[in-house]
């Protein structure tokens, strides 16, 4: 009608879509030291691909609600992560995250180096996810 508009939906160009639920969980002055090695890597070591997935499906919902249509991803468990896209209508672009040194990346079941860039492969090959607007990128965590 006269009074409604059609817009290009917002591209959100670095996303950790997952650590939304981890929000607030170090509120102001209530946490000295390293957050992202002393909390947050202690805290994803003990995730799931099945927590991944909802977490993921929050943030796409969230995302979606903000007027964001397409995300760069990058996180654990990119099955879990894929499947969160699909189930949202999100589309964008999966980088499992590929750590080497340290990290959550090192421990996490399936989400090593060599399983991240298998799984970059994986989608990047799959057309019927390229059709459904999901691809990838590989993901060097620094």
């Amino acid at each position: 009608g006269d009074d409604e508009m059609l817009v290009p939906a917002f591209v959100n160009g670095h996303t950790h879509l997952a650590m939304g639920a981890l929000r607030g969980i170090t509120g102001s002055g209530s946490f000295d030291g390293n957050v992202v090695e002393d909390l947050f890597f202690k805290l994803e070591v003990s995730l799931e691909e099945e927590d991944v997935r909802a977490f993921v499906r929050m943030g796409c919902w969230e995302s979606l609600l903000a007027g964001v249509g397409f995300c760069w991803e990058h996180y654990y468990f990119a099955d879990a992560i894929v499947q969160a896209f699909l189930d949202t209508g999100m589309t964008g672009i999966v980088a499992p995250t590929l750590q080497d040194l340290s990290g959550p990346g090192l421990v996490l079941p399936g989400c090593g180096a060599q399983d991240a860039i298998r799984d970059t492969l994986k989608i990047h090959h799959d057309s019927s996810l390229a059709a459904r607007g999901v691809g990838a990128a590989l993901g060097a965590h620094a």
